[in-house]
């Protein structure tokens, strides 16, 4: 089943130049990527190893601008990349394409054209016309779209090393040219620098096809006197292209290979019958998703040939030895457990390369022989082959269960819309607490108790680094601080499952799971437990009820946004550590912020003597709490605190230097607090009466930060959303939806009648615009929009179901003003009981 000793009928045709092929590549990635990208799936943000690599590219390009060749070259020895080809992929896209998800992909069409090219070589000696039916054929494969729309170093490696074994297999192996022996060297280092976490797999596959074919030449007494020189040649080229890299990284690869077949082994197993075991990557989904129907042709030529070679006795040698290594690359990832859940199809990958070129030889090879049959039936043969290519090619992406789809396009783009506003939400939430014009990174590094594939550490620094990208300063959203594991090191969901087995693997490590967010992050994503986008072989994913509940509990946390999952189920919940003096109005008697030892990354307080005091506010139906960590330098110091007056309680430090933490319930409404000092002190520098040092000194409560920073109105400083400016809304339902029956493609709010109303704040210039996108159900509804109890606006719905853009101007005096939206009907909807009005899809107050 080789290429070797063909005699083709008509003599050998004209060889198509590399530039057609590459053309049609280019076109062809083109083509994939637009669609991808019209589909919806390239607003799928990259995820897993290919996020890691473009993170890994993009430092690395940041580390060039900043600081040339030199710098580049230095950091590379410091922290060698886990894959250096999809970080030099990436590091090439983004310099030429820049930071879009859809460079390294469209850069894969050299992959593709350097595909065509070796189906060229393959079919050398076919008419041209077979020869182009053949190798274009392979554009409909599923592992060639794969290979332009993933990143990850997989489907490369799985192709590289299995043309290595086709070459060493395509001609008799110790009389080949120092050329083809070159060629072959080549070609394993590339496939041990592509993917260096799988060198045990390269090299026991490569090293058994030397082996192999060495002995089928050894047998017909070919070439036995250059079998030393022949394979010493080889491997002493693919040395010297590998091992550079692997003097540099080879303590991190062994360090990886121990980690996922050792501590993280279970994680990665997929546990099934013995059937699906046997077929997962050939008709099950891993076959699904890189070979389609093309198996099943792979395996009608292979009868085929087998039965030619039979009969003839042609080709037996070789095409035994490459069976052995097919079989041997089947056998290598069926017997293992190891397939890594959603990420199964990549690990089968060599094995689907090889089925893949192989398909191409073994038609090169029946048309050359001189008894296959009449020209008609060869022209038959290639024509069935056409028609297969064209009946096989699918627009739809398919999942890496091996489904037709990854979702909608609306689906898609509303997921990857997700993890822009968290982003966007703690990037602006930052700067306006810490009043900083660029992040520091040490201030914004959320943590993730859970992912998805979607919504992880990685997407959010891939965002945070093309946003900040070329500055000389690039934040890093998500490096989860691992000893021993160094930037660029290991995929970033390892990196978190290798965290989270050690820390987290039962609710009891929930504790020390808070507290170590409590001590490190300022921001935590968290994921409802009933969230299906949740990656459910991570253990965290068992412990989402439990950590929500803790931190709802923890008074270093408050809730800063939820984002309800119209797709998924669940929702996706964004915490902040509120900062240590959040909830006071009007101090006395405390000092400025001020960096000082032990504080952490907040600045400490002194509380000065006699008293300290401040206003509080606690919004009706609220519970709150002042929470205090303080530290005393003189012996014996008591601390008594007053609430309007009133003694609430009184603390005795008992050991000097050392931080006390306790809390003090505060009711609702707004107070003055008075914290009382039995001792100060001065110092030769510092002459202020210092009584205690607070670390911690605030107001517990929802929104207690947004509270302070003004009033209740988030909407100044958050992302500006189809409900912004609302404040103590009463009749205005929850978020719901999106209800496309109804022409609602985002999420809408309902109008509960008699009359929904809100406080608005008028900004300074006097005037405000209410926006309203809204429709209602009800024959003959009117609205009618009053600002402070006078009508400034009345409309009257021309039809149903219908939404409707309105603008209504409010104009006053500024401050805090009520609005109130009466409607003249309602009524339930069963089985909704509630008062449905109108249904709004945007409801939001702007500046003029």
């Amino acid at each position: 089943m080789t290429t070797s000793n063909l005699a083709p009928q008509g003599g050998q045709s004209g060889q198509i130049h590399y530039r057609v092929w590459l053309a049609v590549a280019l076109l062809y990635t083109l083509v994939i990527v637009l669609q991808s990208l019209r589909q919806g799936s390239l607003a799928f943000p990259p995820t897993f190893d290919d996020i890691t690599y473009f993170n890994d590219g993009l430092d690395r390009l940041q580390i060039f601008y900043n600081g040339g060749f030199g710098a580049l070259g230095a950091d590379l020895v410091k922290h060698p990349p886990h894959s250096p080809f999809s970080t030099l992929e990436a590091f090439l896209a983004f310099a030429i394409f820049g930071v879009h998800p859809w460079a390294p992909p469209l850069l894969n069409g050299v992959l593709v054209w350097l595909l065509l090219v070796f189906g060229e070589y393959l079919g050398r000696e076919l008419p041209v016309v077979l020869r182009v039916t053949l190798v274009a054929s392979t554009l409909s494969w599923p592992l060639t779209e794969n290979l332009i729309l993933e990143c990850r170093p997989d489907i490369i490696w799985g192709l590289l090393s299995a043309s290595t074994i086709i070459l060493i297999f395509e001609q008799p192996w110790l009389t080949s040219s120092p050329r083809t022996q070159v060629v072959v060297g080549c070609l394993i280092g590339l496939a041990l620098l592509t993917k260096a976490s799988t060198f045990p797999v390269t090299l026991t596959t490569v090293v058994l096809a030397l082996l192999v074919a060495s002995l089928i030449d050894w047998i017909a007494g070919t070439g036995r006197q250059r079998l030393l020189a022949v394979n010493a040649l080889t491997l002493g080229v693919a040395l010297v292209v590998a091992l550079p890299y692997y003097l540099m990284a080879l303590p991190a690869l062994t360090e990886y290979i121990v980690d996922v077949f050792g501590s993280t082994l279970a994680a990665w197993e997929v546990h099934q019958s013995l059937q699906a075991n046997l077929t997962y990557y050939l008709t099950g989904p891993g076959g699904a998703f890189m070979l389609g129907a093309w198996w099943w042709v792979w395996l009608g030529l292979v009868s085929l040939c087998a039965g030619v070679v039979l009969r003839g006795r042609r080709g037996v040698g070789r095409g035994l030895g490459l069976a052995v290594l097919v079989g041997t690359a089947y056998l290598i990832v069926t017997v293992s457990a190891v397939k890594g859940g959603v990420l199964s199809p990549f690990f089968g990958v060599q094995l689907q390369s090889l089925i893949l070129l192989n398909t191409v030889q073994m038609v090169a090879w029946l048309h050359g022989i001189s008894d296959w049959g009449r020209g008609w039936l060869k022209t038959l043969g290639m024509t069935a082959l056409g028609a297969i290519a064209l009946g096989g090619f699918h627009w739809p992406l398919r999942n890496l269960q091996g489904g037709e789809t990854i979702g909608t396009a609306a689906e898609i783009k509303y997921r990857r819309g997700l993890v822009e506003l968290i982003y966007q939400t703690i990037t602006r939430d930052a700067v306006y607490r810490h009043g900083i014009a660029h992040l520091d990174q040490q201030l914004i590094q959320p943590f993730f108790v859970g992912v998805t594939p979607y919504l992880n550490d990685g997407t959010l620094d891939f965002v945070s680094k093309r946003d900040y990208f070329p500055d000389r300063f690039v934040p890093s959203l998500g490096i989860i601080p691992i000893p021993n594991i160094s930037r660029g090191g290991l995929p970033n969901v390892s990196v978190l499952n290798l965290w989270l087995q050690q820390h987290s693997q039962n609710p009891n490590q929930v504790p020390a799971y808070v507290n170590y967010m409590d001590e490190t992050r300022e921001y935590v994503v968290a994921f409802s437990a009933d969230d299906q986008d949740l990656i459910p072989y991570l253990p965290a994913a068992n412990l989402q009820a439990q950590l929500l509940a803790a931190l709802d509990q923890d008074p270093n946390f408050n809730l800063l946004q939820t984002y309800p999952n119209p797709y998924g189920g669940g929702k996706v919940l964004l915490y902040v550590k509120t900062p240590p003096f959040a909830g006071l109005s009007q101090p006395t008697n405390l000092g400025p912020p001020e960096k000082l030892p032990g504080s952490g990354p907040w600045s400490g307080r002194w509380g000065l003597g006699p008293r300290t005091t401040f206003g509080v506010k606690v919004n009706p139906g609220q519970s709150a709490k002042l929470v205090l960590t303080a530290t005393a330098l003189t012996p014996g110091q008591v601390m008594s605190i007053k609430v309007d007056g009133q003694l609430v309680s009184v603390h005795r430090f008992t050991k000097l230097a050392q931080y006390d933490s306790w809390e003090v319930p505060v009711p609702p409404g707004a107070h003055r607090i008075e914290i009382n000092y039995q001792h100060w002190t001065s110092t030769a520098r510092d002459p202020r009466p210092l009584a205690v040092l607070f670390k911690e000194l605030k107001l517990f409560s929802v929104s207690n930060y947004v509270a302070q920073a003004n009033g209740p109105f988030v909407a100044t400083y958050s992302l500006p959303s189809p409900f912004q400016g609302l404040a103590n809304p009463v009749n205005l339902g929850a978020l719901e939806g999106p209800y496309p029956q109804l022409g609602a493609t985002k999420q809408v709010r309902w109008g509960l009648g008699p009359v929904t109303s809100f406080q608005v704040n008028i900004p300074a210039t006097g005037a405000a615009v209410l926006q309203l996108r809204c429709l209602t159900l009800k024959p003959g509804q009117v609205m009618t929009i009053r600002l402070d109890g006078t009508r400034v606006y009345v409309y009257h719905f021309p039809r149903t179901g219908q939404f409707q853009d309105l603008r209504v101007p409010l104009a006053a005096q500024p401050g805090i003003h009520q609005v109130e939206i009466a409607y003249r009907d309602s009524a339930a909807l069963p089985p909704d009981p509630r008062p449905l009005a109108v249904l709004f899809e945007k409801l939001k107050v702007t500046g003029d």
